[in-house]
């Protein structure tokens, strides 16, 4: 038989359960029950002699924030792809798209943790415009594995730069790497990488 149980088998399983049940509670009024009650703790010390008056030995953890490699910012312009950070905390160069777009969602939502951390990063290069400010911002942009979705941070690069003259076209591919960061504007926290340099 296969599908659904129908009814009547249903009712001598739980039937046989029933019996079965009835059996071992038997067994367990045979039994005798023992029970043990455990002694009290009736010795307190007064005092606590093992901490000792001052600590000495934590460890403590900083991290340094790499500068990037110094150069003018006309030998920037005109050889950016020599010029990188020596080394990065977060290479999001290495991961998957699955991964990389994780990654970016976590700094987005707990931005505390990584603040201060070198990041490096490729993916799209978008621009937008405040009328309100009358700036612009840039940032890395990157899909995740099914292209559906899209994660950027801004950047601002290390140096003085002049919007387009000294960017990638809009939409093109870039690496960048800087410090991660965050700022409030209003009501709200932006993410960033600050003393950028596009790699």
């Amino acid at each position: 038989m296969t599908g659904c149980t129908t009814a009547s088998v249903t009712s001598d399983r739980v039937n046989d359960q029933t019996s079965q049940g009835d059996k071992v509670l038997q067994q367990l009024e045979k039994t005798e029950t023992i029970t043990t009650t455990p002694e009290p703790i009736t010795e307190v010390p007064d005092k606590i002699t093992d901490i000792p008056d001052e600590v000495t030995d934590i460890p403590v953890k900083t991290t340094d924030i790499p500068e990037p490699i110094t150069e003018t910012p006309e030998k920037q312009k005109k050889d950016n792809g020599n010029l990188k950070y020596e080394k990065v905390d977060i290479d999001l160069t290495e991961l998957s798209s699955t991964l990389i777009y994780s990654e970016v969602y976590n700094m987005m939502m707990a931005p505390e943790d990584y603040i201060g951390k070198a990041v490096r990063m490729d993916g799209d290069f978008y621009t937008y415009y405040d009328e309100f400010l009358k700036q612009y911002f840039f940032a890395c942009v990157i899909q995740d594995a099914t292209a559906c979705c899209a994660q950027g941070i801004e950047f601002v690069l290390a140096g003085d730069y002049t919007y387009p003259e000294d960017y990638p076209e809009e939409g093109s591919y870039i690496k960048v790497a800087g410090v991660f960061d965050t700022y409030e504007d209003g009501e709200y926290i932006y993410c960033t990488l600050r003393n950028a340099v596009l790699e």
